[in-house]
This record gives C-alpha cells, sequence and structure tokens, in this order.
C-alpha cells in the first residue's frame, strides 16, 4: 500500500468512527404565535408547512414539524390549548405534555421510532386525545400526570405500559401485543380506568404490578384476552 493510499484509508476510518449518533430533535409547540418563545395555545399541527414550532422553548426559531424522521420529539408547553393535526396525519416519536389542558384532536398521529415512543405527562399534569394512534413500529409507554384517551389504538405485535400514570381509556377500537399497568421498580402506582369501548391483546399478557403496584378498573365496555393470553396479577393492586 501506497503511503498516499494509507493516508486515505486512515482519514476514512477515523471519518467513520467519528460520525455523530443521531440524537431526538426536541420540538417546541408554538400555536398560532410567532413570537421566539414557545408560547404554546391552539393551532393547526402539519407536517411541512406551518412554522408553528420552535426549535428552543425561549428564543428559538419558529420551524413547520419535519416531513421525515423518526426521532423528533413534541412538547407541548406554555398555555394549554385545542391542537388539530391535519388530515393526513402526522408522524412523531415522543410526546411530552408541560402544561395541564391540552387536547389532541383531528387526523391521525403515528408513533414511528422502531424502538420506544413515551408519551409523558407532568406531575399532576393532564391531557386528552382523541386521534387515532398508530404504534407498530415500536412499543410505547405512559408515564406521569393523566391522559383521557378516546381515540382509536393499533399497536399491531408492539406493548403499551401504564408506568406512574392514570389512562382514562374510551377507546372504539385500542388492539395491541401486550398491556402492562404499574411498570418500573420504584416507579409511582399506576391506573387503567376503562369505562366504554374495546380493549383487545394478542395471544401475551395483561398485566397489571410489575414492579411497581398496579390497578386495572374495567366499569364498561369490553376488554378481551386473544387466544392463550395470560393475565398476570403480580401487584398488590386491585383488578
Amino acid at each position: 500500500m501506497t503511503p498516499r493510499s494509507s493516508l486515505l484509508s486512515i482519514a476514512a476510518t477515523t471519518t467513520l468512527l467519528a460520525a455523530p449518533t443521531a440524537l431526538a430533535l426536541p420540538h417546541f409547540w408554538d400555536g398560532t404565535d410567532l413570537s421566539l418563545n414557545a408560547d404554546g395555545g391552539s393551532g393547526i399541527w402539519d407536517a411541512g408547512l406551518t412554522a408553528n414550532w420552535d426549535d428552543l422553548a425561549i428564543g428559538g426559531l419558529s420551524v413547520p414539524w419535519p416531513l421525515t424522521g423518526t426521532d423528533n420529539d413534541v412538547i407541548f408547553g406554555g398555555a394549554a390549548g385545542a391542537v388539530t393535526i391535519e388530515a393526513a396525519g402526522v408522524a412523531a416519536n415522543d410526546l411530552s405534555f408541560l402544561t395541564t389542558g391540552y387536547t389532541l384532536g383531528g387526523g391521525m398521529l403515528t408513533l414511528n421510532n422502531t424502538t420506544q415512543n413515551t408519551i409523558t405527562l407532568g406531575p399532576g399534569i393532564s391531557a386528552a386525545i382523541s386521534s387515532s394512534i398508530t404504534a407498530t413500529a415500536g412499543n410505547v409507554t405512559l408515564s406521569g400526570g393523566t391522559l383521557d384517551y378516546s381515540g382509536s389504538y393499533t399497536g399491531g405485535t408492539k406493548n403499551f405500559t401504564v408506568s406512574g400514570a392514570t389512562l382514562n381509556l374510551t377507546s372504539p377500537a385500542f388492539t395491541l401485543k401486550k398491556f402492562v399497568v404499574g411498570a418500573g421498580v420504584g416507579s409511582s402506582p399506576a391506573t387503567m380506568n376503562m369505562s366504554s369501548g374495546s380493549l383487545t391483546t394478542s395471544n401475551d399478557y395483561v398485566g397489571a404490578g410489575d414492579g411497581v403496584d398496579g390497578t386495572i378498573n374495567v366499569s364498561g365496555g369490553t376488554f378481551t384476552l386473544g387466544t392463550n393470553a395470560t393475565a398476570l396479577f403480580l401487584g398488590t393492586g386491585p383488578v
């Protein structure tokens, strides 16, 4: 190997080793406001059109929601409002609610990270989602606060976990592989309240309590376990 080719080989190797790891990209909701700060509020959530997201919570640039990517995170803060997803739908990775009172409706929301997607509400925070959700790429974890969910949910072969949160479920069709309420040693207990609609698992299991207490309350609707599915009640909370 000539000295020149050796140098090129070393340079190529160095470039490969120095390639940065992809990081989550936070997008702060700014509603219809055009100021430098992410003030929240009501508005239309579309992809690639309206610059109603900021790349920083304070003093950021206004940007539209990305058309592509599997690691784009949503942060709803500032003033609560009604967020309407465009009819064509949008795709995101993680959702965080920092303010009580947000509602999310309209078109379909696709949670598209292939490993883990999270819906996180701050302590004492509540939010409501009526949009349909598709989460067939990766597992989903709901943590903290209280979420009222009334949309259809398609989880395919992926799991849904409620960890340290309360899920009030009135979904007309909530289908998934495995459903766990209460997970993570050291986390707060979790609760799922189902008053109407339908929840169906495939041939895996439904668990109440996995390292921490979990409570499942079914006062209405249908809760169906798939063929050969198992109900595991591992905590001390009621079912």
